[in-house]
């Protein structure tokens, strides 16, 4: 759907983004899920923090590791949008 979409978005010449740019995950990997391009590395774990009850020194360093961790691309999502020949998601 996503290639399909920036596909159509060019044979039009209009702007786009995605706003589903960044995924993390406490786990890491990209889990079930493939709505994200990128999401933190199988392993990179991300703390779970309370932002309730949470000090700002640890939402501080909870956001440093952001710049820190590995990340990787979604792979389906880098194959399709690399392809040579656009996917057709609306054929039957």
């Amino acid at each position: 759907m996503l290639r399909a979409t920036y596909d159509t978005y060019v044979a039009n010449g209009w702007a786009s983004t995605a706003w589903a740019y960044k995924v993390v995950t406490n786990k890491g990997g990209q889990g079930k899920g493939t709505w994200g391009l990128v999401t933190n590395a199988p392993g990179a774990k991300i703390p779970k923090l309370d932002f309730n009850k949470a000090s700002l020194a640890e939402i501080e360093n909870l956001f440093r590791l952001f710049g820190s961790v590995p990340y990787e691309p979604q792979q389906t999502a880098i194959k399709w949008m690399n392809s040579p020949t656009p996917p057709t998601p609306f054929q039957p």
